[in-house]
């Protein structure tokens, strides 16, 4: 009684779970399917009963090796497990883990297989997923790798535990007293503390042990750091940056051929500036005057570049130009980045110069002011306006003599025609032309 009420409860467990149940004879034909393997596989069991589960699941995409094996080990009346690709009735494919048991009679005899499926599709693409993205993310860090390698510029790379997970060969050349620890794995603080040991790091540093904290304190507050640093005879701009990934990267690149290329230009720019006519007066952000130019120190009054040099701006100005005019020209400065405008500047001898005033801002360059000595072209702007007044007055006085000459000439008409008129009358013997020409 117990045991056959043990087979029915089996029987209902059977029915009722999500896993595949088939049960075969000893040549693997099918003699019953449980609801879950017809929901499943579309086949029904009076579509399954008397042929083979491979040829009712299998397909083109089903591993040849994987059925094998699994074959060898039934042949031997062992259990097979194994995952395996299989294909619907309507073609859908689907992964199962198969966990085929054999079934004996009391003497020991085979007289079937017991298969137990269950689905592990989800898993397997899941899997499949993580493998393909796994790849990629290796390719891309070996493309990183390649790329780092090849680089001029000195690079680390940090991953967000702070361990040193890329160093190229030109961090290494540049570091040799610490090229040796600096694998993959090496941890920022270690890395720090040998830098420091190594006489690497922080030379220009009082307290070592708290320029390795601000680095740490840097790498944890995801701070971006760019500075230059001189090492031996080198200038290197060096870039601390945090990573998407909550890593940081450090690249030191070389700019020495590039400050001594800005050197020459600086040289040749001021070269250019001091023959330049025009007064050339650069001031830094601050008001204080960094640089002037001949020209500019011949407008201004001063004797040589050092006893201008290291004076504001405000007060050098103030003292040679009209009161009213630095606050709106630094108004306008301020507003617009720059300003042109004409003044007068009273020379140290007394002399009054017109000057035109143009002052750029550049940012963190400070402010260039250009001043222009344009006395003389007032005075030719002056010259020419009289000229034009003469002119005028010239035009004016020619018109009123031609006016003056054809009023003569009328006028000496009329006199000739009454001259004429009176010979005509003392010549005529008429009394009453006498007469008329009596009265």
């Amino acid at each position: 009684q117990n045991a056959r009420l043990e087979v029915e409860r089996l029987g209902q467990i059977v029915q009722s779970t999500t896993n595949m149940v088939v049960i075969t004879d000893a040549e693997r034909r099918i003699e019953w399917v449980n609801p879950a393997f017809e929901a499943q596989t579309g086949f029904s069991l009076e579509e399954s009963r008397g042929r083979r589960a491979s040829d009712l699941l299998h397909g083109p995409e089903t591993d040849p090796e994987t059925v094998v094996e699994m074959r060898r080990q039934l042949q031997l009346g062992l259990p097979a497990r194994c995952e395996i690709r299989n294909r619907t009735k309507s073609g859908r494919l689907y992964w199962v883990e198969l966990n085929i048991q054999p079934i004996r009679d009391e003497n020991g005899t085979l007289t079937g297989y017991m298969s137990v499926q269950s689905d592990i599709t989800l898993r397997r693409e899941h899997a499949q997923r993580l493998e393909q993205a796994l790849a990629a993310q290796e390719a891309a860090q070996a493309r990183l790798s390649n790329a780092v390698d090849i680089m001029q510029d000195a690079f680390l790379l940090f991953d967000a535990d702070q361990k040193l997970a890329l160093c190229n060969d030109p961090f290494r050349r540049l570091f040799p007293r610490m090229a040796e620890r600096l694998v993959a794995g090496l941890s920022l603080r270690d890395f720090l503390e040998t830098g420091v040991a190594t006489g690497s790091f922080a030379n220009k540093s009082d307290d070592k042990k708290a320029w390795v904290e601000r680095q740490i304190d840097d790498f944890t507050a995801r701070r971006r750091v760019s500075r230059l640093s001189e090492l031996g005879a080198r200038w290197y701009r060096q870039v601390q940056a945090p990573t998407s990934e909550g890593g940081r990267i450090l690249l030191l690149s070389d700019i020495t051929d590039l400050r001594d290329a800005e050197r020459r230009a600086l040289a040749d720019r001021g070269r250019a500036l001091d023959a330049s006519r025009d007064g050339m007066v650069l001031v830094a952000q601050q008001g204080t005057i960094l640089y002037a130019n001949p020209a500019a120190l011949r407008l201004l009054s001063f004797p040589a570049a050092e006893d201008l040099v290291g004076l504001t701006w405000h007060d050098v100005i103030t003292a040679v130009a009209p009161p009213d005019f630095y606050d709106p020209s630094e108004a306008g400065l301020q507003a617009e980045g720059h300003w042109r405008g004409q003044i007068q500047l009273l020379t140290r001898n007394g002399a009054r110069l017109d000057v035109e005033l143009t002052a750029s801002r550049d940012g963190e360059a400070g402010t260039l002011y250009m001043i222009r000595d344009v006395t003389e072209r007032l005075r030719r702007q002056a010259e020419r306006e009289r000229m034009r007044e003469d002119l005028a007055l010239a035009r004016r006085r020619e018109d009123m003599s031609l006016m003056a000459m054809s009023l003569t000439h009328d006028f000496n008409n009329l006199l000739a025609a009454i001259s004429a008129a009176a010979g005509l009358i003392e010549q005529s013997n008429s009394p009453e032309t006498r007469d008329l020409a009596e009265t």
